[in-house]
């Protein structure tokens, strides 16, 4: 599993103290980027092509997850975009 952490996340991880377990940091993680890919989707004049290609690769750098709901929730938006720029 890849988990990027930031500064005092990494610190923490190494030196043993980190308070929430980095699947509960990815799972934040996965769960924000898939709610900033809907809210953009809503913005007026978005370029809904290129979203779609951020998105798709949001989805292939979260394949290996463990976190399975939030992966489904992040292909999820990414199919409505893609479905969206289609439509236009």
């Amino acid at each position: 599993m890849k988990v990027k952490l930031n500064d005092a996340q990494a610190r923490a991880y190494i030196a043993g103290d980190q308070s929430k377990p980095v699947q509960e940091i990815e799972r934040k993680h996965i769960l924000h980027l898939a709610a900033c890919l809907r809210e953009a989707a809503d913005r007026p004049g978005m370029n809904l092509a290129a979203l779609c290609k951020t998105a798709e690769h949001y989805v292939q750098n979260h394949q290996r997850t463990e976190n399975r709901q939030e992966l489904a929730l992040l292909i999820a938006a990414r199919d409505a975009i893609k479905a969206r720029s289609n439509a236009k």
